[in-house]
C-alpha cells in the first residue's frame, strides 16, 4: 500500500493560529538547494521559513516573517508535516552492546547526493582506465553500457 502523495509545493496552504494567518507552500529542490550553503541549521531554518511563507497577516495587517513567534512556525511545521509526512525520515538505532536505543533523522538529499558523487568519481576513473588500455575516447566509453563497460574493465584487470 502507497502512502498518499505530498500536496503540490506549488499549492498553498492555510495555517492559523495565534492570531496569525499564514499561508505557506511546501519546500521544494530549489529550497533546498537555497539553504544548503547556510553556517547554521537556526539560518538554514529561518531561510526555508521565509521562502515557503506566502503571506502572513495578523489583525489583517502583514506581518514580516522573521517576527513569526515559535508557536506559529511551529504550527507551520506541524501543517507541513502533515501534508507531507515522508519528508522526515526517521531510522532506530540499537546499540548491541548497551541495548540503548535511538532515531536519527535520515537526510534523503544528502545521502542522494553523495551517491550521485560516488557515481560520478566511479565513472570518471571507469573512463580513465578504459581510455587508458584501448586508447578509446570519453565519448565512446560512456556511450557503452553498464555491461559493456563492466566487460572491458574486467579484461584489463581494473
Amino acid at each position: 500500500m502507497f502512502a498518499q502523495p505530498p500536496a503540490s509545493a506549488c499549492d498553498e496552504q492555510e495555517c492559523q493560529s495565534s492570531g496569525y494567518v499564514v499561508g505557506f507552500r511546501l519546500p521544494t529542490g530549489r529550497d533546498l538547494a537555497a539553504i544548503s550553503d547556510c553556517d547554521s541549521v537556526d539560518e538554514a531554518a529561518g531561510l526555508l521559513l521565509e521562502r515557503c511563507v506566502t503571506r502572513a497577516h495578523r489583525n489583517d495587517q502583514p506581518v514580516d516573517t522573521a517576527s513569526l513567534p515559535e508557536s506559529v512556525v511551529d504550527a507551520i511545521n506541524g501543517g507541513m508535516a502533515e501534508l507531507d509526512p515522508g519528508a522526515d525520515v526517521r531510522i532506530r538505532v540499537c546499540c548491541e552492546s548497551c541495548g540503548h536505543s535511538w532515531s536519527l533523522a535520515f537526510d534523503v538529499l544528502s545521502f542522494v547526493w553523495h551517491e550521485i558523487d560516488v557515481w560520478a568519481r566511479r565513472m570518471l576513473l571507469d573512463v580513465h582506465r578504459i581510455a587508458m588500455a584501448y586508447g578509446w575516447t570519453e565519448e565512446a566509453i560512456l556511450a557503452l553500457s553498464s555491461a559493456r563497460r563492466s566487460a572491458y574493465l574486467a579484461l584489463i584487470g581494473a
